[in-house]
């Protein structure tokens, strides 16, 4: 709590201000507002900074941080934007707290907040984009897009005055965007299993996310497409399914092929069902499509198979979350790692950056991870 000082006129008492400190040290208002409320601490000699800052210390001063915000036309806030956060009561997306955690550290360590804005639902009935008020109103200095439809924030996007920054969002940018490469986390991990022998891949996943993922894959042309021009340049932004499950696929694929081995797809669902699907696929590797999202089932399924994890059957994760806790029957601890807290941090240096820099296009960075084997990856067995 602030040091309060009583007034000798009334016995009342005020909060430190900038009078105050400029009565004990013999300097102006302005002065003392230049040092500490306005950043312009370099036009003061160093000792004279020194006796306002310990002053303001020793009266635990607070500067009116609503005024600083006026002053310095900032609002030392920054927006990250997503959909699908939560739904009532729950929370649809798992993915976005450990890269807001990073963030939040990043920014608090130079005095700045990260908040959420949720834009489940853009248009209303009559087709119309409704805005949260941070963005209407502007009041963000600078803007983290992640996973949405972004064709309705188009116009929007295009007239921002502050930097947006790209992460997870399914557009591929030289500049302004994180971006994690998933088609070579796919590429990567089937080929780190195939050096161990395997030749009996499997890739699991939903049975609408797999129609999905055909239907991706189609429409937009990813193998010729990836062939041709790698990831650059692609949007795959308009879709509520995460873009992230064709690319691995098709990473997955594409290497395989390179070894003469096609992929089997193994669905999740009933235990039966997917003890019956093991049974008839029998593969030697699992890949999983995701990492938030695993299914206790797998454990259970090879358990009634009489089949032990690794040695028989090899469980795989290209989404491997090295933060997260695990309460689950099976903790996959083999894959590609993905650490989204330290995505987290580096959103916010570009957003440093870009504040710095009005206007600036900065180079984009790229995320990747490192293949672990952990204890649910093995060499291929001897069938």
């Amino acid at each position: 709590m602030a040091k309060t000082i009583e007034t000798p006129s009334s016995g009342k008492t005020r909060q430190p201000s900038l009078s105050t400190i400029a009565k004990a040290t013999g300097l102006s208002i302005n002065a003392i507002s230049d040092i500490i409320n306005c950043n312009r601490a370099n036009l003061y000699r160093p000792e004279t900074v020194e006796r306002v800052t310990r002053v303001a210390r020793e009266i635990n001063y607070r500067p009116n941080r609503a005024a600083k915000m006026l002053l310095a036309n900032r609002s030392h806030t920054i927006g990250f934007v997503t959909m699908g956060v939560g739904d009532g009561a729950g929370v649809a997306n798992q993915v976005v707290y450990p890269f807001i955690v990073g963030a939040g550290d990043a920014f608090a360590a130079k005095g700045y907040h990260i908040v959420l804005v949720d834009i489940r639902e853009l248009r209303d009935e009559q087709g119309r984009t409704n805005l949260p008020r941070l963005l209407q109103d502007r009041f963000c200095d600078g803007i983290i897009l992640q996973k949405g439809r972004w064709s309705d924030l188009q116009e929007w996007i295009d007239g921002s005055v502050v930097p947006i920054i790209l992460w997870d969002a399914g557009i591929f940018k030289e500049h302004n965007c994180i971006y994690r490469d998933e088609y070579q986390v796919g590429w990567t991990l089937a080929k780190q299993l195939i050096n161990l022998g395997h030749r009996r891949l499997s890739f699991m996943t939903s049975e609408s996310g797999w129609e999905r993922i055909e239907s991706r894959l189609k429409r937009d042309n990813l193998a010729e497409y990836i062939r041709t021009r790698g990831i650059m340049g692609l949007n795959l932004s308009d879709d509520s399914f995460h873009y992230s499950s064709a690319l691995r696929y098709q990473g997955i694929v594409t290497a395989a092929e390179e070894h003469g081995l096609s992929v089997d797809t193994v669905f999740r669902g009933p235990l039966g069902e997917l003890t019956a699907q093991l049974r008839e696929k029998s593969p030697t590797a699992l890949i999983v499509e995701g990492g938030h999202n695993l299914d206790p089932l797998i454990a259970k399924a090879a358990d009634t198979l009489g089949w032990k994890i690794p040695e028989r059957l090899s469980v795989a994760l290209c989404d491997l979350d090295i933060r997260a806790a695990h309460d689950r029957l099976l903790p996959i601890s083999g894959g590609i790692t993905y650490d989204r807290s330290q995505a987290g941090a580096m959103a916010a240096e570009m957003m440093f950056r870009a504040l710095a820099q009005p206007g600036a296009q900065l180079p984009s960075m790229k995320l990747f991870g490192e293949f672990v084997r952990g204890d649910t990856i093995a060499p291929a067995p001897v069938l």
